[in-house]
């Protein structure tokens, strides 16, 4: 659990809640130097900081409180030791599509040595949050897993058009998650806010 503790409940006494792997400073701060620069004179975009990047393993929703600690227990269960999967951090896109974006995002690729690590992970975490009753929302099970990094999301429903600039970034990074972490995120008018609860070590990939 991170050292300051959780922040405290929300009125709702529920914690919205995601699986993630959260991006090294090292290579966070390399995205946020090819990015930024593109990015900073768009008023309509909600960034978040380069500390929060990270690629979502499973979005859990709002979890009572009462049940984060069966929650974390079976996570771990899952989780601990799992293979770290080698990734790269490359290339840019948008949801739903370029022409008309709602989030701006870096793609995640698996390298060949650890194929299956990150579907594995997804999976696994998924496992664990359906230990205490927590499943995909109909629409998460329609979708692929698409792992990805969250860059910017486009505020109000007006047209808008991010610059051609930002899809020719060539990022291109490795990048070896050593933990799967489970997050707290808030929303506000500034965006959301993302604390860290508990962190789950993985391990080699198996051969």
């Amino acid at each position: 659990m991170d050292a300051s503790g959780p922040p405290p409940l929300p009125a709702s006494g529920k914690r919205r809640l995601f699986v993630a792997l959260l991006l090294d400073g090292a290579i966070a701060a390399q995205v946020a130097g090819e990015v930024d620069p593109l990015l900073a004179d768009c008023e309509r975009l909600a960034r978040g900081a380069p500390d929060d990047l990270h690629a979502t393993l499973a979005f859990l929703g709002a979890v009572p409180e009462g049940e984060r600690g069966r929650l974390e227990r079976a996570l771990a269960r899952e989780l601990t030791g799992r293979g770290a999967p080698h990734l790269r951090v490359r290339g840019t896109g948008a949801f739903p599509r370029r022409s008309r974006p709602r989030v701006l995002w870096a793609g995640i690729e698996e390298e060949e040595s650890s194929r299956g690590c990150l579907e594995a992970l997804h999976a696994a975490a998924w496992r664990g949050a359906g230990e205490v009753g927590i499943h995909p929302s109909e629409a998460q099970r329609g979708r692929p897993f698409h792992p990805h990094l969250t860059l910017a999301r486009v505020r109000g429903r007006a047209r808008w058009r991010a610059p051609a600039d930002f899809f020719a970034v060539a990022l291109d990074l490795p990048w070896r998650p050593r933990a799967a972490v489970l997050m707290e995120s808030r929303l506000g008018p500034g965006g959301a806010r993302y604390t860290p609860l508990l962190r789950i070590p993985l391990g080699d990939p198996e051969p």
